[in-house]
């Protein structure tokens, strides 16, 4: 097996509170391969954000190294290999789908191919809503818009920090599908941030544990499910006991006695 699509190793970062550093991250060692879906879970505030953003290139870590495809992250997000999607869908008010899809080609010098836009559109049901404006959408309907903007550049990995977590329980698991659906159909690379131990084991290969903070791994969960996954397989026995899994190592890495 050749180099993993991402790779961290020995992450730490810290934030400055009141003049002293507090620290969000310790040692992190994390391989993900070409092609899988990660979940990270973990308690709030236990740095599952900052390990996005240093993936991203958003923020540089405080010591540690990290790599997207061979490259550094800043590299990755200047070629476009990196696409993000955060819980809010950030659409420009005064732009229509169509127009917030296609900002991130524009921005990026490049021209937006009306027919690559529409195949984006469609592979997110959005197909008969590209001349709406945020306004005029729902919940779900907004957060498809960000996914669509994120598949348009054609990114080879796919960073999304509860991009779910703003929509109701029956709108997120509509969604849920859609995204497994889009990445069945992609198959990039993904690394998902998310609350939601449910989601986390429905949608991902692996399900990456942190500890409350600084977050440090502390277990790695192998979903070994069959695809393509539907809401059915929640209520399976092989998917409940892979939740308690996950479960049992959240307390552990949160300091609850079991």
């Amino acid at each position: 097996m050749g180099e993993p699509h991402i790779s961290v190793r020995g992450l730490s970062h810290s934030y400055e509170s009141n003049g002293q550093p507090l620290a969000a991250l310790e040692s992190v060692d994390l391989k993900v391969e070409r092609g899988e879906f990660v979940s990270v879970v973990g308690p709030s505030g236990g740095g599952k954000t900052t390990l996005l953003r240093c993936i991203g290139g958003l923020i540089e870590p405080y010591a540690g190294e990290v790599a997207v495809g061979g490259m550094p992250p800043e590299e990755a997000r200047r070629r476009r290999a990196i696409g993000c999607v955060f819980q809010d869908p950030s659409l420009l008010p005064w732009r229509t789908v169509l127009g917030n899809v296609a900002l991130p080609l524009e921005i990026g010098g490049g021209r937006a191919n009306p027919q690559r836009l529409r195949e984006t559109l469609e592979a997110v049901g959005m197909l008969n809503f590209g001349g709406y404006y945020p306004h005029q959408l729902s919940g779900g309907m907004a957060q498809r818009t960000a996914f669509a903007r994120a598949l348009a550049m054609d990114a080879d990995a796919l960073l999304m920090d509860e991009p779910l977590g703003a929509l109701d329980e029956i709108t997120r698991a509509e969604v849920r599908l859609y995204l497994l659906s889009l990445w069945e159909r992609t198959r990039s690379t993904v690394v998902m941030v998310t609350h939601s131990v449910p989601e986390a084991v429905l949608t991902s290969d692996r399900v990456v544990v942190l500890s409350s903070r600084p977050g440090r791994v502390v277990g790695v969960v192998i979903v070994d499910l069959p695809r393509p996954r539907e809401r059915s397989l929640e209520d399976s026995p092989e998917f409940l006991a892979c939740s308690s899994e996950v479960r049992a190592m959240l307390l552990a890495g949160s300091g609850v006695a079991l």
